[in-house]
């Protein structure tokens, strides 16, 4: 997901979006 947090796989989609 793309967001302040690099994460490779969409675990967290929410906090990174929301961030």
């Amino acid at each position: 997901s793309q967001g302040v947090m690099t994460d490779s796989t969409p675990y967290r989609p929410l906090i990174c979006l929301s961030l």
